[in-house]
């Protein structure tokens, strides 16, 4: 599953993190990218120790937001 289908269920059609853990629970990874979105960045920053995955995921909010908007 690609991340914008996780994107698309998350945020258009509202389907919950737990619900989509629970139906897709080999896509775990994503999941929590794409959940850690909703985050403002200076909180995400805050919260997540891995300078390296707060990198990916501002890179694929702001990727995949204008995917949705274009």
């Amino acid at each position: 599953m690609t991340y914008q289908k996780i994107f698309d269920l998350k945020f258009k059609k509202k389907v919950s993190t737990v619900e989509l853990q629970k139906y897709f629970p080999n896509e775990n990874g994503k999941i929590c990218k794409i959940a850690l979105m909703e985050l403002p960045e200076k909180t995400l920053k805050k919260l997540v120790p891995n300078k390296r995955t707060v990198k990916e995921v501002i890179q694929l909010k702001k990727s995949l937001e204008k995917k949705s908007y274009s």
